[in-house]
């Protein structure tokens, strides 16, 4: 039986009565189980979700490919510790609203263990209470500063100067984000040639990326206003095709 590169039989794929049923369930599952995003059109709001864009089959990647990200993943986050310690680098690099709110903060490295999960994160609190205390903070939302209120940048603050531990805190939040502005000559490479690049926005995850003759608008409408420097472009990679099937709410 003749399989596709993603091990599952070509007689499956090709069964689009069976992959349409497969895909239903698959929704169905994501929004019984909680795998939920919210809406492009109303990005701010909890009432108005919908599932997670998904794949019913694997991608194959190279082994060797997949060794070298493990491999690498322990530098990669030492880097980024150390640039969230870095406080001359953060000043320089990134946004100056929210460093002014990072200067009234406490210090505070909550890094060790936080790789483990959540729960070895409550180990590592230590504390034997009645369960009233706030050990760990989890930041799902609030990436982007229109996410604030004046109310909510207290909240944050306050969060931050308490002992619970961050994930992230402010200063690995602000090492995470993407530098900016892109120059013109980059930007003159991505206008002739959209396809080669993906135009990443300062949000969390990767479902709010614009791709081909989109990043054109966008980068046009921002060409002469600050807000081009919320942007960065970077090389669009372009892995061997495959059919793993997807449930997609945007197109679906």
């Amino acid at each position: 039986m003749a399989t596709s590169p993603s091990g599952v039989p070509e007689e499956v794929l090709m069964n689009t009565e069976l992959i349409k049923d497969l895909v239903e369930e698959a929704k169905d599952f994501a929004l019984q189980n909680g795998v939920l995003i919210r809406t492009k059109e109303t990005p701010n709001s909890s009432e108005v979700v919908t599932y997670a864009p998904f794949t019913l089959f694997p991608s194959p990647v190279p082994k060797a490919i997949f060794h070298q990200a493990l491999a690498v993943q322990t530098h990669y986050n030492r880097l980024v510790d150390k640039i969230s310690q870095d406080s001359s680098f953060l000043e320089e690099a990134l946004a100056r609203h929210m460093l002014e709110e990072s200067k009234h903060i406490l210090d505070n490295n909550p890094s060790a263990g936080l790789a483990k999960g959540l729960a070895k994160a409550w180990d590592l609190y230590g504390s034997e209470s009645d369960g009233r205390k706030v050990a760990i903070v989890y930041f799902h939302y609030g990436y982007m500063p229109q996410n604030y209120t004046e109310q909510s940048w207290e909240a944050r603050l306050m969060m931050e100067r308490s002992l619970a531990v961050k994930c992230p805190d402010i200063s690995t939040h602000l090492a995470g984000t993407k530098k900016g502005p892109e120059g013109d000559k980059t930007v003159a490479m991505a206008l002739a040639n959209p396809d080669q690049f993906v135009l990443k926005p300062q949000r969390e995850g990767g479902g709010n990326n614009i791709y081909g003759a989109e990043i054109c608008q966008v980068l046009e409408s921002v060409k002469d206003d600050i807000k081009r420097a919320a942007y960065i472009l970077m090389d669009k990679i372009h892995p061997q095709p495959v059919h793993p099937g997807t449930g997609d709410s945007a197109k679906t």
